[in-house]
Parts: structure tokens; sequence; C-alpha cells
């Protein structure tokens, strides 16, 4: 089945339309666009997240996406919708968990490895690359002298500008901790490198069509779980036909 994903384009400045609970309701109703506002309001902080636990950019955006449609699809199991952003931080924690398991007994093959190197000698690394990976280093390393709590913190501000509400929703404290652990953190990291910290956040934000993407990949999978599902019936119609001969 094709899907016009044009449809799900989500207009800028729409997603502080409405609070929390209202969203989560209409998107367990099936409103998509609702579902997209939920996903603009804390994609900072589902992405900031998986960074702190992953420790690289590029994966924390692919399970960054990986949770919010997984979210989408177990939107029915929230139980109450004003607690959406704590609940969002236990799944995407989660889904986090399960992919550094994956990781820890994922095998390469050798050729593969031997593929990968040989390709690094082929192809020189730009110095710019070079420099923001190593800034990037260094940044972690700062940033690792904090406190666990402290360091999520920073990193959720950091990388999206969220604010100290949003901020205190999601990790479920209030406000006033929120500013107390920035003011903690400010104060060990002295102003160059929360500067710096700005700096490598900045640089690797999320891509602006990132709720966009989300909105079409929970598309086309309910699709499919759609189609598939007549299957489903057939194949379990057999089963109790055989169980009954």
């Amino acid at each position: 089945m094709f899907v016009d994903s044009t449809q799900f384009i989500i207009q800028p400045g729409r997603a502080k339309m409405a609070d929390d609970e209202i969203l989560v309701k209409r998107a367990m109703k099936g409103d998509k666009d609702a579902f997209g506002q939920l996903v603009q309001i804390y994609q900072g902080a589902v992405y900031g997240l998986c960074y702190h636990i992953v420790g690289n950019f590029a994966d924390a955006q692919d399970l960054a996406q990986e949770a919010f449609v997984q979210a989408y699809r177990d939107l029915h199991q929230l139980r109450e919708p004003a607690k959406f952003a704590n609940w969002l931080n236990q799944l995407t924690r989660n889904v986090c968990g399960m992919w550094l398991r994956r990781q820890k007994n994922k095998i390469v093959p050798l050729d593969e490895i031997a593929s990968n190197n040989l390709a690094d000698y082929a192809t020189p690394t730009p110095l710019e690359e070079i420099e923001t990976e190593e800034m990037h280093q260094f940044v972690r390393r700062a940033i690792d002298v904090l406190s666990e709590k402290n360091k999520l913190t920073v990193t959720l501000f950091y990388m999206d500008g969220l604010s100290y509400q949003k901020i205190g929703d999601f990790l479920g404290v209030p406000v006033s901790t929120v500013k107390s652990r920035l003011h903690e953190s400010r104060k060990q990291l002295k102003e160059e490198l929360i500067k710096m910290v700005e700096k490598t956040f900045e640089k690797h934000k999320l891509p602006k069509d990132f709720a966009d993407k989300v909105l079409r990949e929970v598309t086309v999978k309910r699709v499919d779980i759609e189609e598939d599902m007549p299957v489903v019936v057939l194949a379990n119609k057999s089963a109790d036909l055989q169980h009954h001969r």
C-alpha cells in the first residue's frame, strides 16, 4: 500500500499548542498530528537521554527514533496520560538497555572487520572531522566528572534547549531540582567548558525533519500490521481446525 508521506508533515510552531495530556488522549484515538507534536516537544529529551546512555550521536539518533516508534505502538498501555513524559523516559531507557545488550552479544565477522579497516586506510578522515571528534571526546570526558543526575540534566538542557519544566517532567523531578543541578554543574565545568558543551551539542542536533521521519515510520509499520492481520487470523483458524481434527 502506498503511503503519502506529505500528509504527515508537521507545521512549525505547533508543538506547544496543547499540553501533554490532551495530546496523548488525541494520539490514543489515532491522531497522528497530536503524536507528532509530542515528538517535537520531547525529541530533544529522548535524544539526549539516548546519547547519555550510549555515548555517541549517530546511535543515539537511531535509538531516539526507535523509542518514539515503540511509544506510539505502546501508547495504549499508558494509564495516566498526564505522566507521558516520565513514561517516555522509562521506555527510552528500556530501548537503550536492549540495544546495549545486543551490542554486547554481537559477533562481527572477521571479513567485515578487515573490510572496515581497509576502508579507514583508503579514505583519509578530513581534518575538520578529526577536530570535531576530538572536541566531542573532550566534552564527554569533561561531563563525566559530574554526577550521573547532573550529567543527564546538563545533556538534556544543552542538547535541545529544553525548558526547566519539560526537563523536570521528563525526569520526574521539580523545576527547582533541575535548576539546582544545572547550577552545580556550571560551577564545576566553568564557563569555557560550558561553551564547548553548547558548541558540540549544537553541531549534533537532530535534523529538522526528525518528527516527520518518526511519523512516516509509525505510519508504514501500522499499515504493515493491518495488512498482516488477516493472515494471522487465517493461521489461527487453521491451527484450530487441526486441533479439532
